[in-house]
């Protein structure tokens, strides 16, 4: 019974450990990513308790080595995934906005550069609108441009 709770492991211990390289190989995982790291300590120590139920020690020794480097490899990448958390969490974290008055030519985040806007806008009062009559406003430029609604009637003629 114990050679076949060995042989069971050893294999399956020998097929993590096989998979993980292919998977690498393959590129279909990184080296640093938590399950490549998972099936390497799991197969080597699996494989190493395969080793030990047929007293196989130089076998024993490797995999438990290859265990523990996979160990080392989860330890690793649990620390990079809670460092990024906690670096996605401070960035997410709301930061206080300082009341002040507006300027088109800023943001919150960096300063912009408007060339077509002043930096003073002045607005207009409903009253001073109003009190202008159509002789006060000023007539557009002549660009040379005919208007489309007398360009269609000069051509229906």
């Amino acid at each position: 019974m114990d050679t076949l709770i060995g042989s069971i492991l050893g294999w399956v211990g020998t097929i993590g450990t096989f998979s993980a390289y292919v998977l690498l190989w393959r590129g279909r995982v990184d080296s640093s990513a938590l399950h490549y790291s998972l099936l390497n300590a799991a197969g080597g120590f699996m494989a190493g308790a395969g080793a030990f139920a047929f007293g196989a020690w130089p076998a024993f020794g490797s995999n438990i080595v290859w265990g523990a480097i996979g160990v080392h490899g989860v330890v690793m990448a649990l620390r990079r995934k809670l460092a990024a958390s906690a670096a996605l969490t401070s960035a997410a974290a709301p930061h206080p906005l300082v009341a002040g008055p507006w300027t088109p030519d800023t943001t919150d985040a960096l300063p912009i550069s408007l060339p077509w806007l002043p930096r003073v806008i002045e607005m207009e009062t409903p009253e001073a609108v109003q009190t202008q009559s159509p002789a006060e406003i000023p007539a557009p430029a002549q660009t040379g441009v005919t208007p489309p609604a007398i360009r269609e009637r000069a051509y229906a003629r």
